[in-house]
């Protein structure tokens, strides 16, 4: 049989027993709550990570946009803005198609064509009698053909009978 000494100390044992187990069922609920929190932290810093890549994504989208109308605006700037012209007159020949118009002016020296200006620019003809020669550029309006024309032609009566581009040539 213990004796008082062993059933204090017995008793002491037991009582701090009890009192560890409440500390550890204490300890136990605190280590689930913060395991908890830390659970819903984790998956809060997920969701704004995920929010962030998404952001991050939608930046680089835009930034590729702003990029390509910036591109699309430089080459806009780039290309020469088209020219209109407004007829000043009318070239009048005696031929009414190509076909059987010579191309040299000294082969049939007795057709003649003429340049008719509109009334308003008469004036510009002063003193035009004095020079030797006179540029026409002209457009041909009535070419059906505009469409369908090739970059490179066959002169007439060149030498080696090879293609030129239109441009090389006085072709129209």
């Amino acid at each position: 049989m213990p004796t008082a000494s062993i059933q204090t100390q017995l008793a002491l044992a037991i009582a701090a027993l009890g009192g560890a187990g409440a500390l550890l069922a204490l300890f136990l609920q605190r280590t689930e709550r913060l395991r908890t929190a830390a659970e819903t932290a984790l998956s809060a810093e997920r969701a704004v990570a995920q929010e962030l890549a998404a952001a991050k994504r939608e930046l680089r989208q835009a930034q590729a946009q702003l990029a390509l109308q910036k591109q699309q605006q430089q080459q806009q700037q780039q290309q020469p803005e088209a020219l209109t012209c407004n007829p000043v007159g009318v070239v009048r020949s005696v031929y009414a198609g190509r076909n059987f118009t010579p191309n040299q002016p000294s082969r049939v020296p007795a057709a003649i064509g003429r340049v008719d200006l509109l009334a308003p620019l008469q004036g510009c003809l002063d003193d035009l009698d004095k020079f030797s020669h006179v540029w026409i550029l002209f457009h041909f309006h009535d070419n059906t053909a505009a469409s369908s024309a090739k970059g490179k032609i066959l002169p007439p009566r060149k030498p080696d009978r090879l293609k030129v581009g239109v441009f090389s040539c006085r072709s129209p």
